[in-house]
């Protein structure tokens, strides 16, 4: 395929938020339902251009209670888990709850199914033996 014109024809602009991202699908719809090169392509494309930020702050480093965490990945056996909860005050907002639950447990390697409401939790999972 020759895309030697692609430059010269195309524009380039930063995707920083949500918005930007459906303006971004937006723009690749409408260049593709305008475009007399329809035959190269079979639906819309969108071409990243993607660095690190040097200004980028650096992550925070990892909680202190994975400071001398056993690896997960060697364990030869998993635990199995189940458990519920009812906070009161409810759960307000469920899928940031389990948003946060995974980034907590991802470092355990920990399998299974949470499910998250605002009355409560239900899990039943398998956390490596060895954590």
């Amino acid at each position: 395929m020759d895309t030697s014109g692609f430059l010269s024809t195309h524009s380039f602009w930063s995707i920083k938020s949500d918005e930007d991202v459906v303006e971004t699908f937006g723009r690749a719809t409408s260049n593709f339902e305008s475009s007399s090169q329809k035959d190269l392509y079979k639906r819309p494309t969108i071409l990243l251009h993607i660095y690190k930020d040097p200004d980028a702050p650096l992550p925070l480093p990892p909680p202190a209670y994975l400071d001398s965490m056993p690896d997960p990945t060697e364990t030869e056996t998993m635990t199995m888990l189940s458990f519920y909860s009812f906070p009161v005050p409810s759960i307000q907002d469920p899928e940031e709850f389990g948003e946060t639950l995974r980034k907590v447990w991802k470092p355990f390697a920990a399998l299974g199914r949470v499910y998250v409401a605002e009355e409560g939790v239900n899990a039943q999972m398998a956390i490596p033996t060895n954590v």
